[in-house]
């Protein structure tokens, strides 16, 4: 049985409208919250399989460079016989390496925005969880009267009705 509840939705433009809680629907909220959950940990994952990849590549970008300035050095403008912070120092500023780099940054990017909507996705379900509660509390019911008090509104519009009766009389 749905209950009808004021016209009501959560929601902000700036955000995606997945978040959106339509506070009439609840039912139907919870019903799409594990598939939503499990898409963007599903999507996570397989950022975070990206990110392992760019980083091992970036392993790999540092050796082969690594390589080609300790077999001809003087190519990168070092002394026949480098030293190990010149190398390093060469390795990144070698446009491969760079590359290689930004390929990580691009894919942790990728992980952290996952990272939020997945984390966000835990926000909502609390959120629906604590609307269930309040909704159970009758918090978002319409206000009711009790009899005592319909009596006392009924005696009011009586005498309310019978002075303007009386008003235009004279």
């Amino acid at each position: 049985m749905k209950h009808k509840l004021k016209k009501r939705q959560i929601e902000n433009t700036d955000v995606d409208p997945i978040l959106s809680i339509d506070m009439n629907e609840l039912d139907a909220e919870w019903a799409k919250q594990p598939k939503l959950y499990h898409e963007y940990a599903s999507q996570r994952a397989h950022s975070q399989r990206k990110l392992d990849e760019a980083e091992a590549e970036l392993k790999v970008v540092k050796a082969e460079v690594d390589r080609w300035i300790r077999d001809e050095p003087t190519k990168y403008n070092l002394s026949e016989k480098p030293t190990e912070v010149s190398i390093a120092s060469t390795i990144f500023l070698q446009p491969e390496y760079k590359a290689a780099q930004k390929a990580v940054i691009l894919a942790q990017e990728q992980v952290n925005i996952i990272d939020a909507m997945v984390r966000s996705l835990d926000h909502k379900k609390a959120a629906l969880e604590n609307m269930v509660r309040l909704h159970g509390m009758d918090y978002f019911a319409e206000p009711r009267i009790n009899s005592e008090n319909t009596k006392k509104m009924q005696e009011q519009r009586s005498d309310k009705v019978a002075k303007l009766c009386r008003k235009e009389r004279r």
